[in-house]
């Protein structure tokens, strides 16, 4: 028996099930610092008008994901995914070009499946393809963060 889609395509919402959040464009900052899992998150950054929360490790859909948080003043503005297998490398040391191809097939495989097979578009990056999903909401996106040169699952709320 197949799970249930953790992204919720009419608002964008995310649900995480360890630990049990539901993530989406309603989520205020302070809602969010008062919940059990924000007092858990590691605070990443914080500057004037954003700040930038972490989860480790979270199970989504049968999958374990590390999963970045972003408030833009008390709106949550985006979420980003990153696949946590160890065949992917479990620390900057372990990147790899061809680990994080593996990574975004991974993420692209996994979000086929939550999106029920939606089609998005593609354009080509530099080392991989991007796709993308545009919705009222929002849009999500699978591709290379050039920043750090690892790939991510990004949910953005408009």
């Amino acid at each position: 028996m197949s799970q249930p889609s953790a992204i919720d395509l009419a608002t964008g919402a995310l649900t995480i099930q360890q630990p049990r959040v539901v993530l989406g464009s309603d989520l205020t900052r302070a809602r969010f610092d008062a919940l059990p899992i924000g007092l858990q998150c590691r605070l990443i950054r914080e500057a004037a008008h954003w700040s930038l929360f972490l989860i480790p490790t979270a199970e989504i859909s049968g999958e374990v994901f590390s999963v970045s948080i972003r408030f833009h003043e008390e709106r949550l503005d985006c979420v980003a995914l990153t696949c946590g297998r160890p065949e992917f490398g479990l620390s900057l040391n372990e990147l790899s070009a061809e680990k994080e191809q593996a990574r975004q097939r991974c993420h692209n495989d996994w979000l086929h499946q939550q999106l029920d097979g939606l089609p998005g578009t593609q354009s080509q990056g530099p080392d991989a393809p991007t796709w993308g999903w545009s919705f009222p909401w929002g849009e999500i996106v699978s591709g290379w963060d050039v920043k750090n040169g690892t790939t991510e699952i990004v949910i953005d709320y408009r």
